[in-house]
């Protein structure tokens, strides 16, 4: 059954893919790291109104300033990762990718290149999006609502198929 997507990101894709990569080799440390902001901004707030209460705001405010700062700074720096990410992404323009039974082929103004299934490690399904692991770091997006040719539920069942392996559905 062939398939086929012509594959043009969003900036939601990217958000997507940065969350989905990092709960898949994360796991738990991604829950961890992304409630650390969350205690850190209360334990600011909560510190600052405490010393606005027995009036030492006026020797210690530096250090608030410091701890914002460095919040804003790791907020700015991921929103900086993925519009790099959106930007690599598109640089070529639209990506036409198929998938047939020798394989999956990705083309664009200038590029093209074929993937064997042996070149998979990890496939993964996570909201309307599937993701092709080429290794550890790098996955092909493929995005449900591309698809131009082919039934999207039926891909992750052909590549599972092809690669023999599972599809991890992530939650």
């Amino acid at each position: 059954m062939p398939f086929r997507a012509e594959l043009c990101y969003t900036k939601q894709d990217m958000k997507q893919f940065d969350k989905v990569h990092q709960m898949l080799r994360y796991g738990v440390w991604y829950s961890i790291c992304n409630l650390l902001p969350v205690l850190g901004c209360i334990a600011v707030l909560g510190s600052a109104v405490l010393s606005l209460a027995i009036g030492t705001w006026h020797e210690e405010w530096y250090y608030f300033l410091f701890v914002v700062l460095m919040l804003a700074l790791l907020i700015v720096m991921k929103a900086v990762r993925v519009n790099a990410s959106y930007k690599s992404a598109n640089a070529q323009g639209i990506v036409t990718l198929t998938v047939d039974e020798r394989g999956l082929h990705a083309a664009a103004v200038t590029l093209s290149t074929d993937f064997g299934y042996d070149a998979y490690c990890d496939l993964v399904h996570y909201r309307d999006t599937y993701y092709l692991y080429i290794d550890k770091r790098k996955a092909q997006i493929v995005p449900e609502r591309c698809f131009t040719q082919g039934d999207p539920a039926a891909f992750g069942r052909f590549m599972a198929e092809k690669t023999g392996l599972t599809v991890k559905e992530i939650n």
